[in-house]
């Protein structure tokens, strides 16, 4: 899988050299993991968690160390969908956002409790590149209809509907199987997504809802991390480490059908 690379919003950036021919324009997979913090991942020195398979994306492509970053989630989504930062956009904290009128440090009231309709996606910019766009797992960028993913430049799109990390429901509905992990479920989702469109360029988002609260994980993993020794220098939580094997254990599985599907050497 020499020529996988990681990939950030530099998406935007490369878009008017994607309207060359089909045949020319990699596929696109973009993986997100939610609330992440900086320093978790082994790449960046974490000594604690484990995470071989984006370890591996690393010593493929590059890896950035300097970033602008919103703290929360849909302040983060919405700056990822739109290319915008999220003053600009108009979303600061999580929607619907905090509404504590007597702490002494407040949030600034959201704009908008939505992406705002008159924002051009990445998913409709790559639409327009003549690309298959699918989205799959937490949106938290509006929930009517006219809204979701599926309305805001991705063909195929189930949005992560609540119910947790074991019972999840999506919209528009997806039957999960039964007792199966959310972050397997998404997983599957992107799989079937790849398989389904190989034969033309595809942008695929992958939107995974590990690691955000309430923590949650495998009994096997979580005693894994329990009775692994500790780095004095970070606190290591087992169930939180589990999470990010969760999403570890997606990205390995995405990368593994990219290459099995003989699409490696054409998708960043």
């Amino acid at each position: 899988m020499k020529k996988i690379k990681t990939a950030t919003l530099v998406l935007f950036t490369i878009l008017i050299s994607l309207r060359s021919a089909a045949q020319d324009r990699p596929n696109i997979i973009m993986i997100m993991a939610d609330d992440l913090g900086g320093r978790d991942l082994a790449v960046y020195g974490n000594n604690f968690n484990e995470s071989p398979n984006i370890d591996k994306l690393k010593s493929q492509g590059m890896l950035f160390h300097n970033a602008y970053a919103a703290p929360v989630c849909s302040a983060t989504r919405a700056s990822i969908q739109s290319g915008q930062y999220p003053a600009r956009v108009g979303i600061f904290d999580f929607i619907p956002g905090h509404w504590r009128p007597y702490e002494e440090v407040t949030v600034p009231i959201h704009k908008t409790q939505h992406l705002p309709e008159n924002s051009t996606t990445i998913g409709d910019a790559m639409q327009s590149a003549g690309y298959k766009t699918g989205y799959f797992g937490k949106w938290h960028l509006g929930n009517e209809s006219h809204l979701l993913p599926n309305a805001r430049g991705y063909d195929t799109a189930h949005m992560y509907a609540g119910g947790g990390f074991y019972n999840p429901k999506f919209l528009p509905e997806f039957k999960a199987p039964e007792n199966k992990r959310l972050s397997d479920v998404l997983t599957d989702m992107g799989v079937d997504f790849i398989k389904e469109n190989k034969e033309k360029p595809f942008f695929l988002f992958v939107s995974h809802y590990d690691v955000h609260v309430q923590l949650d994980a495998d009994k096997d993993l979580i005693k894994k991390y329990k009775n692994k020794e500790k780095d004095p220098d970070y606190p290591g939580n087992a169930v939180y480490a589990a999470m990010i094997e969760h999403i570890d254990r997606s990205v390995g599985t995405i990368m593994q059908v990219i290459e099995d599907e003989g699409l490696a050497e054409n998708t960043i």
